[in-house]
């Protein structure tokens, strides 16, 4: 009869030790590969998420992710109402024709020749300007928004996500150059509103109003006059083109 030798007690031990790190392994990839597709999954929710909110302001402020990525969902949510807010701010100073009644025949009458008034209105609106135009480049400068991603107090994996996430898909930085092409044109048009003043001022002798209009008591003055009134209005339409086409790029 075949005779069949003993397991010896540390063979066995070796069995049992490689059994153990064999089982280990097949998890350990089972966890790995489990946890690579569930961050495959939650960066598609952030995607789509922070799509939906780059193509409408009025974006769904539930958080649709889970775990840390739920906090740089909430975090870029946060942020995009914060920009959403300050660029609505600029582009609503542009918009409002906040002098549209400054070179009437009535406030012309009632302000002029000095137009303290009027001058002091267009050096609030440039003040205005001024500061919420520096919260915005503020707001998309990189300093701002890693030390929003620095305030997650996560991995730099998630840092990197929240910042990625602004950059590729929010595009926080896409209308800045169009902003500033309707800021300067902006204060072109304040400042040919103030030169109007002062060529009002500077000829406070000559001219008087009449009814609805601005009488001179020369040509060259009327000339003058409607010459930097035609200036106004073609400023005031490459205005509103360059901000036509800033609320079309949103």
């Amino acid at each position: 009869m075949k005779k069949y030798g003993k397991v010896t007690k540390g063979a066995l031990v070796i069995i049992i030790i490689v059994c153990i790190l064999v089982v280990g392994i097949v998890a350990a990839i089972g966890v790995y590969s489990f946890d690579k597709q569930n961050k495959e999954k939650q960066e598609k929710i952030l995607d789509d998420v922070a799509t939906s909110m780059h193509t409408s302001t009025n974006f769904d402020k539930e958080i649709k992710t889970t775990g840390n990525f739920a906090k740089v969902e909430k975090a870029l949510k946060e942020y995009y109402i914060e920009y959403i807010n300050t660029s609505s701010d600029l582009v609503s100073i542009y918009s409002k024709n906040l002098l549209g009644n400054s070179l009437t025949a009535s406030n012309i009458s009632s302000d002029g020749p000095e137009f303290t008034k009027s001058k002091e209105n267009i050096k609030n609106i440039k003040d205005t300007e001024n500061s919420t135009f520096t919260k915005y480049d503020e707001l998309i400068s990189d300093e701002y928004i890693n030390s929003k991603a620095d305030e997650l107090n996560l991995s730099e994996y998630y840092s990197n996500l929240f910042v990625s996430k602004l950059n590729d898909n929010l595009k926080v930085k896409e209308d800045v150059a169009t902003l500033k092409e309707v800021a300067a044109e902006y204060d072109k048009w304040l400042d040919k509103i103030n030169n109007i003043f002062d060529f009002l001022n500077k000829n406070k002798q000559n001219w008087k109003i009449s009814g609805n209009n601005v009488m001179f008591t020369n040509a060259n003055l009327v000339s003058e006059y409607n010459s930097m009134i035609t200036d106004l209005k073609s400023q005031e339409s490459i205005l509103n083109a360059k901000l036509k086409n800033l609320k079309s790029s949103k």
